[in-house]
């Protein structure tokens, strides 16, 4: 095999050691070990380092890029669903959206980003908003701003970012979190951990 076209796997820092197999659906699924943003000593002290990333489906579009998506098994580990449909948010406005909390959520959402070509969306945010990890798409780019995701000094706190492409104009993002992980698919092409 020759490859057509070169490119990264994931944009984040975390996802390591990649492992991949044909299922008997035929489908190639991929694994990667999500490594700590944390000192050796504070994953000693904490008794646990690391864990592995939610399952992806690979695939290729009709341009030859390839594509990720979690596997869908992972739906079955839904429990509670809300849907929001054709919200506009204003900078300052009314957000219906700030009643979804929880430190295990799967977001599926949608963006129209606008003339303003910006969108943020945050998670893991605490009450006093001191800490908070921000997912942002600027000028066909989508960002994991980690710059306040702890206060914890042990804790690298560095920002990754990757052009997405957006065939229709449009932003479709699904968001995982999981206690102190956050893994982003967008638009079935960039994926950041």
């Amino acid at each position: 095999l020759v490859p057509s076209q070169l490119g990264k796997i994931d944009h984040g820092d975390t996802f390591y050691a990649p492992l991949t197999m044909k299922d008997d659906q035929g489908r190639m699924l991929m694994w990667g070990w999500l490594q700590e943003a944390r000192s050796k000593e504070a994953q000693r002290e904490s008794g646990w380092s690391g864990v592995m990333s939610l399952p992806r489906e690979l695939f290729l579009h009709p341009d030859g890029a390839l594509g990720q998506r979690p596997a869908a098994e992972v739906e079955t580990l839904r429990v509670e669903h809300k849907e929001h449909r054709s919200v506009t948010l204003k900078p300052g406005g009314d957000n219906p959206l700030c009643e979804i909390r929880g430190s295990s959520l799967e977001i599926e959402i949608s963006v129209d980003p606008g003339a303003e070509d910006v969108f943020n969306l945050s998670v893991l945010t605490s009450p006093d908003k001191r800490e908070e990890t921000v997912i942002r798409y600027a000028k066909g780019a989508i960002t994991l701003d980690r710059s306040k995701s702890s206060q914890n000094e042990d804790v690298t706190k560095d920002s990754y970012s990757a052009p997405v492409p957006m065939p229709d104009g449009r932003l479709n993002l699904r968001v995982f979190v999981d206690g102190s992980v956050v893994e982003i698919f967008a638009n079935g092409r960039v994926c950041l951990s």
